[in-house]
């Protein structure tokens, strides 16, 4: 092989591997399709027990929550309203009984918005869909930054939260037509 030819593998070689990052990081897994369109969607919180995060956890839920808010006003599909509390889901466990108190009649569907720190300064989100009647799981989206953001210079955590949250939610809404009924 030339030695251009070998420098233009090279270089195509590189635009893919970096192309390719949000790949790695981004997953969605599709269940069911709604019954009934979806016009009104609850996002709940759910808390994030790792207990070396307790002393910063309501800085993380307060940039959570902004993050949230920034990027589900950009859709028009569907009015939202966030939980003002953060609920703990133990595993294994029923959601129902987890959300007591959390009046799912009002909406069409509802949102689990879950977020956990990763090693160094990543983090991973996952948007889980569900609809309320009958309460079926619809598709479950997520993004770790560690698989799947390039950064030239570590950002600090708060940044990769919030980039973290885009990506879960931009999988989501390229997604949303195949969900609502």
């Amino acid at each position: 092989m030339t030695n251009s030819i070998k420098k233009t593998v090279f270089f195509i070689s590189i635009l893919l591997l970096f192309s390719q990052c949000g790949i790695f990081g981004s997953r969605k897994m599709l269940s069911a399709k709604a019954s009934t369109p979806i016009k009104k969607v609850a996002l709940i919180l759910v808390a994030d027990n790792d207990p070396f995060l307790q002393n910063s956890a309501e800085g993380y839920k307060v940039i959570f929550i902004k993050s949230l808010a920034e990027s589900f006003v950009t859709q028009k599909e569907f009015d939202f309203m966030i939980m003002d509390k953060e609920y703990v889901i133990p595993e294994n466990d029923d959601m129902e009984k987890s959300l007591i108190g959390v009046e799912m009649k009002d909406y069409d569907a509802y949102i689990l918005c879950y977020r956990k720190m990763q090693s160094g300064f990543n983090h991973k989100v996952w948007l889980e869909v569900y609809e309320t009647n009958p309460t079926k799981h619809l598709v479950t989206t997520s993004h770790s930054t560690r698989m799947g953001n390039s950064y030239f210079m570590p950002p600090g955590p708060y940044e990769t939260l919030i980039d973290a949250t885009k990506g879960a939610f931009d999988i989501l809404m390229n997604n949303w037509h195949k969900i609502s009924g």
